[in-house]
């Protein structure tokens, strides 16, 4: 089984948050299962936007085995209790390739977690075409070239191909839906946003 991997942002955070001295309050989950944790985003879209952050190593969602999968779908359901009946999440991953450098910044499951956005933030150019979509991410097939996922609340997971797509594609086809600039995490971290977003969730759980 997948565990760690050397080089890997996400891998050295989860095991040793100290490396570099006192961690950052947006290195620390918010909360964390045995297979999960829930980590605020930096350059947050709007407050609340975090991140569902794989404890194993895996280079994306649909790379991962399916019981994994499974437990993805019910932690993310148990989430949204803590937001009330009356909120959607859009949930959104650029899922890397397992054989090529194509797919996210970070090639570690990582899937973006919007409260209240819309389904139609975030739209997918004809160029990456749709290859499947389920109810549930657990009923996807699993996927091993990269990929875009967009899931929201009480509609299908959609799956579109993402070959030769740049890295934070989906950010920035947010940040142009809503007439901004403003898309790269590196140069925008937010950091009054970050909190505001960690207290938004930590009031809620």
């Amino acid at each position: 089984m997948s565990t760690v991997s050397k080089n890997c942002r996400f891998c050295d955070l989860l095991a040793n948050p100290f490396d570099d001295g006192l961690p950052r309050e947006y290195d620390l989950p918010i909360h964390k299962t045995d297979d999960f944790v829930l980590l605020p985003a930096i350059g947050p879209l709007l407050i609340g936007h975090v991140m569902i952050v794989s404890v194993n190593h895996y280079p994306s969602l649909l790379s991962m085995p399916n019981d994994i999968r499974i437990k993805f779908d019910e932690y993310v359901s148990y989430l949204h209790t803590f937001w009330g009946d009356g909120a959607k999440f859009l949930l959104a991953e650029h899922g890397s390739s397992v054989t090529s450098s194509d797919g996210a910044c970070i090639a570690h499951t990582h899937i973006n977690l919007l409260p209240f956005a819309k389904i139609s933030d975030i739209v997918i150019d004809a160029n990456y075409p749709e290859i499947q979509r389920a109810n549930k991410v657990c009923e996807l097939s699993s996927y091993y070239r990269a990929y875009f996922l967009l899931k929201y609340t009480g509609s299908d997971a959609i799956v579109h191909d993402a070959a030769n797509a740049p890295s934070q594609y989906l950010r920035i086809k947010y940040v142009a839906n809503k007439h901004g600039t403003d898309w790269d995490w590196r140069l925008n971290p937010n950091y009054d946003q970050i909190d505001m977003t960690i207290s938004a969730w930590q009031q809620r759980m």
